[in-house]
């Protein structure tokens, strides 16, 4: 019953496509404010003006079951019902329209698995403007908050990097804090596997970006072993 799943507090990932350019997908995470008959009210991203969406805009919205299932649903953007100091809420139709269920772990729905390069540079301070990235590592998976990674040698922990990546079509510029290091075999390609926590990025909501990205690629993902 939809009444028993959109609940107050309850965390959705909403998607839909930029009105000017359906190729342009946006995708944010949001939580159930309050509902009522016709709609549901949810938290609307933070940088509204990032986010454009049109009134009765089509909008996917993906919610995680206790079952760790994440469930898909379907419906249009109403607009914003109200808007005061702390922040604007976001109209949808309701009921929705249930259109598939994905067998998506719930931990592998927030964060990707990824093996690609990224280039990083050792910040002695934190805010230390880097002149270049001269250093490469590999990502082994990636989500809105950090990630974990093979490096070329050893760090400390506690210590603070600014890392490159480039995920198509972003490329996205984040500090982070190393949080756990586990030296390879000798003989690796890399030195040590660190898991890394972001914390900063000066200019640019890089979480609701890495968001957007692991969105599309997970149900990519889903929608090929399907």
């Amino acid at each position: 019953m939809q009444e028993e799943i959109f609940v107050r507090g309850t965390e959705v990932r909403l998607s839909w496509a930029d009105p000017s350019n359906e190729e342009i997908i946006y995708s944010v995470t949001a939580n159930v404010v309050t509902r009522d008959v016709n709609s549901i009210f949810v938290t609307a991203p933070r940088n509204t003006k990032d986010y454009p969406i049109a009134r009765r805009s089509e909008v996917s919205v993906f919610v995680v079951m206790p079952n760790d299932d994440v469930e898909e649903y379907s419906t249009v953007f109403d607009g914003v019902e109200s808007e005061t100091s702390i922040f604007p809420l976001w109209a949808l139709r309701y009921p929705l329209l249930r259109v598939s269920v994905k067998r998506i772990n719930k931990r592998s729905f927030f964060r990707l698995d990824l093996r690609q390069p990224f280039a990083f540079c050792r910040l002695q301070e934190e805010h230390t403007i880097p002149a270049a990235y001269p250093y490469v590592g590999e990502t082994l998976n990636l989500s809105g908050g950090g990630m974990r990674a093979y490096v070329p040698f050893r760090l400390d922990n506690g210590e603070m990097l600014e890392i490159v990546l480039n995920l198509e079509p972003y490329r996205i510029i984040v500090r982070c804090e190393v949080v756990l290091q586990r030296p390879l075999r000798p003989g690796s390609k890399f030195y040590a596997e660190v898991a890394l926590r972001f914390f900063s990025h000066p200019g640019e909501d890089y979480e609701e970006l890495l968001v957007r990205y692991i969105t599309k690629e997970q149900l990519n993902r889903a929608s090929i072993n399907n």
